[in-house]
């Protein structure tokens, strides 16, 4: 008997969260559509397309994804809404169970050591002080090593995305008190690199933020697909891709197609899109070594079996050669893909969604 009032009340705990989760994602397509001076409306046989489509895997007849990608692109019933993308898509792809464990930064080089990663020079486990190769140290003699060999470092959280809490420090601006006192301060957990210099082709759209180029892959059926790939790149001044004014998420991002050449133009967080020659960027390179960022990135996901859509973010260092920023297994971000590249999984969908239907949760 409490057995049985127990799952009813949990089904009607998890009933009730998705309720909110649905309004929450239809007030953020709602938003955007607003940012939109002529915002498009499906027509009945394109709200049915729909519905045929997605309504095996909880599609609740709500459309305003689809308008929305519609008014920025065209109509394409292959578009994965938000609230489907995160309520029943993503959870049974992405073990959520080991989320948190795998997404820690601080153990990239142990997970994945034959990805080029940027030069670690300590890690924050905890509260406890490690070396670059996992020894104990402390705070006092990392921040005389630090002082004594670096210009600039970057702490960067254990846990976040999209730049969230990347801090750049110049070495000239402190001395050793102030750094102890930063190392003590930054967090519990978050690792310390050296800075990364990118290549020519990546800085050019702006040379104060490493320019990330996002690769999503999807593993279906024991097969690693390539999906498609954006480049995020930041604001003059700031040293990240992403930016926060006032609580709104700013950000720059265009496609980048197969043989690494990069779109003339970007899209916003709502979908406005704007020629990249406007922001004085006038001379943009095909991005080298293309193929390779796609091999790493494929290399990456092997390694994370519990982890079915991975967003990989890479650059490339002065010679060229692809380095891994990060990986996103929490929320690989969907919004801007599409907007850059069309429908998520493409011309994958329909097997995608057969392959999902019956497929539990994790």
């Amino acid at each position: 008997m409490i057995s049985g009032i127990n799952g009813l009340i949990t089904n009607t705990i998890d009933k009730v969260g998705a309720s909110h989760l649905r309004r929450v994602h239809r007030k953020m397509a709602l938003a955007s559509l607003k940012e939109h001076e002529f915002p498009c409306r499906l027509t009945a046989e394109e709200r049915a397309a729909v519905d045929s489509l997605w309504h095996t895997i909880g599609y609740k007849g709500n459309d305003e994804w689809h308008r929305l990608y519609k008014t920025v692109n065209s109509f394409d019933s292959r578009y994965l809404p938000n609230d489907v993308y995160g309520l029943e898509v993503l959870p049974r792809l992405n073990s959520t169970k080991l989320l948190a464990a795998w997404d820690d930064k601080a153990y990239y080089p142990r997970f994945i050591p034959e990805v080029k990663q940027p030069v670690a020079i300590a890690f924050v486990i905890e509260g406890d002080f490690y070396d670059e190769k996992y020894h104990l140290t402390d705070a006092s003699s990392l921040a005389y090593s630090i002082i004594d060999q670096y210009e600039k470092i970057i702490l960067k959280p254990s846990f976040g995305l999209e730049g969230r809490g990347v801090e750049l420090i110049e070495i000239k601006n402190v001395d050793y008190s102030l750094m102890k006192d930063k190392l003590h301060s930054f967090g519990r957990n978050y690792v310390i690199q050296e800075v990364i210099i990118q290549h020519d082709s990546l800085a050019v759209y702006n040379a104060s933020s490493v320019n990330p180029i996002r690769v999503m892959t999807l593993r279906m059926n024991g097969r690693i697909h390539y999906l498609h790939s954006t480049l995020r790149f930041g604001m003059p001044g700031v040293h990240t891709d992403m930016t926060f004014i006032n609580g709104k998420e700013i950000a720059h991002v265009s496609a980048v197609n197969c043989n690494g050449e990069v779109s003339k133009k970007w899209f916003n967080m709502d979908g406005r899109e704007d020629l990249i020659s406007n922001m004085g960027i006038n001379n943009q390179r095909t991005i080298p070594n293309f193929d390779r960022i796609i091999e790493a990135a494929k290399m990456v996901h092997e390694r994370l079996h519990h982890f079915d859509l991975i967003g990989c973010d890479f650059t490339l260092n002065t010679m060229a050669e692809p380095i891994l920023i990060e990986y996103n297994v929490y929320w690989p971000g969907i919004i801007l893909p599409q907007y850059c590249n069309g429908p998520l999984f493409g011309e994958l969908t329909e097997e995608l969604i057969n392959y999902l239907k019956n497929k539990p949760k994790k």
